[in-house]
């Protein structure tokens, strides 16, 4: 499932969250190859046990310039967040929350929340949170 985080009387998405069967250096290139087409620079993307932060660092005028900002448990991102139910359904309310109030959304673990400040809480904040579907390429 795809989600992005738009802000209010905003044009683009400032962050592009997916959930994939798994994480892996394809599906890292894609969601990198996609956030940029969108001039976004912020993606998320999410597996069951994952979850890879993507920061886009303008170094290049190109794809290229997208890069892992950060590589972390699925389970530590998600901790504060009482939804059960499918990755979608978690992730999709994490969203929700991280849009409203960070501070509610982040883990207490210093390590896990500064992957997130400044720019994907800023990007998100008071943002839009709209699923958009699947992406079938992610199954491999």
């Amino acid at each position: 499932m795809r989600f992005y985080l738009t802000p209010p009387d905003g044009t683009r998405p400032t962050v592009v969250v997916e959930t994939c069967p798994l994480v892996n250096d394809a599906a890292i290139a894609e969601l990198s190859a996609d956030i940029y087409g969108l001039s976004c620079p912020n993606g998320i993307l999410f597996d069951e046990h994952h979850c890879v932060i993507l920061r886009d660092t303008f170094a290049s005028m190109d794809a290229s310039s997208v890069q892992v900002d950060a590589k972390l448990a699925t389970e530590d991102v998600l901790n504060r967040i009482t939804a059960e139910g499918s990755l979608d359904h978690r992730v999709e309310r994490w969203l929700e929350v991280l849009s409203a109030s960070w501070d509610d959304a982040l883990s207490r673990e210093p390590s896990i929340a500064a992957a997130f400040i400044p720019d994907i809480v800023s990007a998100a904040s008071g943002s839009s949170v709209y699923a958009v579907g699947s992406v079938a390429s992610r199954a491999s």
